[in-house]
């Protein structure tokens, strides 16, 4: 049951298809057939170097296992959202293993491993291509192996989850402080596959923590130097309010409040995810209202260390990070655990009013994810660049230049993805585009005026002179003028998403 609800449709739901998984789908594609990613880097240089994707350093692991999907199926949505479901679908069966070497009672496994399968959290991030998922399969499976003393496999587990996700990355190295270390050979075997990632970080620092973590406000310390200067013209002495009011004391105070954020009912049980961007339903709680009882029979009698400290130590990532609301896929490395902590507290109520409420709370949500999610997550999943993409380019051979706008958020990736534009060809125009770092852009996108043959990114410019036949592509606000366009895409919501139209010089 738990791969059918990870797999079935994966390719419509969620609707829509962000920028990342496009990202991801492109560069699997460009490395199986020059063995390159978009930019050009050889393949062996991302373990250490990482996919710069749009600036923002995409660990490699997802791309690689997409590359026989791509392989297979062709470059689409389904062979791109693939891997991460069936790495979905394994992890419900590392913990049902995990459950089973800590606690003697198999029904806890079966329970745990069922919560799991059911989990409209971790069916959610196991149906696109999102690469935090793996998470949930790589972290309990390492801790799994090493209950059954394979120390080497849980070392290369370790190392695999080491170039899946920014957040994967610390939990690991937490790990491998309470594990490897008392083993010599799984020490050194992890060290030996991380090394590159470790030196690739210390030569080339990493963009994507400067550009997430808490301890780089986006407000560049605005907010501390303001509480300096209130707490001066109401009379503190100057080296005083920088006592109180300073870069440490707010990254802490930033850190222990997104922690606890994550324990909260409202997380846990009331508005759950912040954002759609990864298909996530806004508005309703990670955990089903049920499993609030056996949750807190457990917190109250049941406490089991192991568990606990789990728990503890996988939210830490996603506390250093910047965020709106509750940042559900930074954090689903907790989901196995608090399953476990759930099943182990579930034990002593009636089976069959578990597995009724089980049943009903997962019809419930199925039925909401494939009816009311299409328009909750649409916008935030970037809804429409299919239907567009299949109009758009009979009509784009028609004209000399194509203005694609820099609101669409990295476009040229939806044109390179549903074109399926040659990788020689991509790659040539993009060693023209790398200049955007050394501009000091964080982002490619941040740039005017890069070119995909005669597709043009950035400012639209629509209102200005064009000296030629213009195909415009942008958002509904690009647009002043009311006109006929060639194609208007709307959201499932019915908000216009998308607009083709054109200019006369």
């Amino acid at each position: 049951m738990g791969g059918v609800l990870r797999l079935i449709w994966i390719d419509r739901l969620p609707v829509g298809f962000n920028p990342d998984e496009a990202s991801f789908g492109y560069n699997a594609y460009s490395l199986l057939r020059t063995g390159r990613d978009e930019w050009g880097k050889p393949w062996y240089k991302l373990w250490g170097e990482n996919l710069l994707s749009f600036g923002d350093d995409r660990y490699p692991l997802y791309t690689f296992l997409t590359v026989p999907s791509v392989a297979i199926f062709g470059l689409n949505e389904f062979a791109t959202r693939l891997p991460n479901a069936i790495l979905g679908t394994f992890a419900i069966l590392a913990i049902y293993g995990l459950a089973k070497m800590w606690f003697p009672n198999k029904n806890i496994a079966l329970l745990s491993a069922l919560l799991l399968s059911v989990s409209s959290w971790h069916i959610t991030l196991s149906r696109g291509a999102f690469e935090t998922n793996a998470l949930t399969l790589f972290f309990p499976l390492a801790l799994y192996f090493w209950e059954r003393k394979k120390y080497l496999r849980s070392s290369l587990v370790l190392a695999f989850n080491f170039y899946s996700y920014i957040a994967a990355r610390l939990l690991t190295i937490i790990a491998w402080l309470f594990l490897t270390p008392r083993k010599v050979k799984p020490a050194i075997l992890f060290g030996i596959l991380v090394l590159p990632a470790v030196m690739g970080t210390i030569v080339w620092g990493s963009r994507r923590a400067k550009d997430v973590g808490i301890y780089s406000p986006t407000d560049k310390w605005e907010s501390v130097s303001n509480r300096q200067f209130i707490a001066q013209i109401q009379g503190m002495p100057r080296s005083l309010s920088r006592v109180f009011n300073n870069k440490v004391i707010y990254t802490a105070s930033a850190f222990v409040n997104n922690y606890l954020t994550f324990f909260s009912p409202q997380f846990l049980f009331i508005n759950g995810a912040g954002e759609t961007n990864y298909g996530m339903l806004t508005g309703r709680g990670v955990l089903y209202y049920w499993e609030i009882i056996p949750l807190l029979i457990f917190v109250l009698f049941k406490r089991d260390k192991r568990i606990i400290l789990s728990l503890l130590i996988s939210v830490i990532p996603a506390a250093l990070s910047k965020s709106i609301g509750y940042p559900a896929n930074r954090v689903v490395a907790m989901a196995p655990f608090l399953y476990m902590a759930i099943a182990i507290g579930a034990k002593k109520l009636p089976k069959l009013v578990i597995g009724i409420t089980i049943i009903i709370s997962t019809v419930f949500f199925v039925q909401e994810y494939v009816y009311q999610s299409p328009s909750i997550s649409g916008e935030g999943m970037n809804y429409g660049w299919k239907d567009l993409m299949i109009r758009f380019t009979p009509i784009a051979r028609r004209f000399s230049e194509v203005r694609f706008s820099r609101s669409l958020s990295e476009p040229h990736i939806y044109v390179a993805f549903y074109e399926k534009t040659d990788p020689v060809v991509y790659q040539s125009h993009s060693k023209n585009w790398i200049s955007f770092v050394e501009k000091g852009y964080k982002f490619l996108d941040q740039v005017d005026g890069y070119y995909l043959g005669n597709y043009r990114f950035g400012d639209l410019k629509y209102q200005e002179p064009v000296d030629k036949e213009t195909l415009f592509v942008g958002r509904p606000d690009n647009f002043n003028e009311l006109k006929s366009n060639y194609i208007e895409i709307f959201y499932p919501n019915g908000k216009k998403a998308l607009i083709v139209t054109d200019k006369q010089k």
